[in-house]
């Protein structure tokens, strides 16, 4: 398994742990109607959560960096996706 994201991988992201969001409601609502809270419970670089990742599940996996434009190809409906869909579609 290989996790391509745009950057070096080694600058912590924000992640939202399931168990932590009720601690996030509760300061909402000790907070003035209409605030706004941004909230998260650790951070961790993608090349450890990978790490993680595969330690957890016992797949072998791999970070590697890739730029927003080489990303943004895997998206649905662009490149490879594209031509295969319009060959289908003429074969029709």
């Amino acid at each position: 398994m290989i996790l391509r994201i745009p950057g070096n991988g080694d600058v912590p992201i924000p992640l939202v742990v399931p168990s932590d969001t009720g601690h996030f409601v509760k300061a909402l609502t000790q907070l003035p109607a209409g605030t706004n809270l941004m909230a998260f419970g650790d951070r961790l670089t993608w090349s450890d959560y990978v790490k993680l990742w595969s330690k957890i599940t016992g797949v072998p996996a791999t970070f590697e960096k890739t730029t927003v434009a080489k990303h943004s190809e895997l998206a649905p409906g662009r490149s490879e996706e594209r031509r295969v869909g319009k060959e289908c579609m003429e074969s029709v």
